[in-house]
């Protein structure tokens, strides 16, 4: 296949439509960070610790008091919250991926691409790329929670360091450790196998299931050309990584940044510098975000005529349309 020629299709895809931009923006993790923030809730249950307490007291014993709990209806309605916001995040995210590549296929065939049909495929789609990318993460969350239930210092190093987890024994740790291995194995094969899943879905309308049976196949056979491909995406993103994190450490001092960040991860909320605290947090998210916008949306464009290519759909004009225009 044509490397380079795929590369810069891609790019003058990307460079001719800006409007794929904004979806491009839609479907960074970012998006997911900024949303756990504005989550957060300044009600919640209150908690009631006793005046005092043993100067023996560990951590543990800390856990295990007996409190009393007041969980009014406002704390309900926010614990509820707590899991909505996520999932609409995660909705959106999904939709943007499907209309990023909606919007390619679109062009592949000669037409003129929109952001609404685009975003309208996104959402057409969204069960079962929401279903398959469940059964895609299954595994590495299994591995991830298995871990750090044996040994959370394997993953998080110090940080998880406690009375408790230092008297596991040596092969509790190398458990963890085997754990850890397979999680980070795992997560590696969910990032090679789900571009080109979602791909199958939404333009060759299969099945969660049967999606991730194609992704498979297609990188099996094409292992060499999506290394390559995804290669120059991995260093512009690193490159990106190190230029913004220089500038924002220049501009915003590492401790006022952390001082933000705690202020809002143990504030109660309710208090005018709280928020404010938590608006410099998003602003912030949303800047750092920036940069990545055109390269993920050149990304996408370049992964989806590689897919086109690799299933034999890559010809402008096709009679076949590669899009279900069926109403929704």
């Amino acid at each position: 296949m044509d490397y380079s020629g795929t590369l810069r299709r891609g790019w003058q895809f990307t460079w001719r439509h800006k409007w794929l931009w904004l979806l491009a923006l839609l479907s960074l993790p970012n998006l997911w960070n900024i949303g756990q923030l504005l989550n957060r809730s300044s009600i919640g249950p209150v908690l009631d610790l006793p005046a005092s307490l043993p100067s023996s007291s560990s951590v543990l014993d800390l856990l295990t008091l007996p409190q009393e709990t007041t969980v009014t209806v406002l704390d309900r309605l926010a614990m509820l919250r707590r899991y909505l916001v996520p999932l609409a995040v995660l909705v959106v995210k999904l939709i943007a991926q499907g209309g990023l590549i909606c919007a390619v296929a679109q062009w592949a065939q000669g037409e003129a691409p929109s952001f609404g049909r685009s975003f309208k495929a996104g959402w057409r789609w969204l069960l079962p790329i929401l279903g398959m990318t469940i059964l895609l993460c299954i595994l590495p969350v299994m591995m991830f929670f298995a871990s750090t239930l044996i040994d959370p210092s394997v993953i998080f190093g110090d940080f998880a360091y406690m009375d408790m987890w230092s008297r596991n024994t040596e092969r509790a740790t190398v458990l963890a450790e085997g754990f850890a291995a397979a999680f980070v194995v795992s997560s590696l094969m969910v990032a090679l196998i789900y571009p080109f899943a979602v791909r199958g879905i939404v333009l060759d309308h299969l099945s969660a299931i049967q999606s991730i049976r194609h992704s498979w196949r297609i990188v099996r056979h094409n292992i060499g050309p999506v290394v390559w491909f995804a290669l120059p995406f991995l260093l512009v993103t690193l490159a990106l990584w190190v230029v913004t994190n220089v500038i924002l450490s220049a501009v915003i001092p590492f401790d006022q940044l952390a001082y933000w960040w705690l202020t809002v991860a143990i504030s109660e909320g309710g208090s005018s510098g709280f928020y404010v605290d938590e608006l410099i947090l998003v602003l912030v998210l949303a800047l750092y975000a920036l940069p990545y916008v055109v390269p993920t949306a050149w990304q996408s464009a370049t992964f989806t005529l590689a897919y086109l290519q690799w299933t034999g759909k890559d010809v402008l004009g096709s009679d076949k349309p590669l899009l279900d225009t069926t109403p929704m």
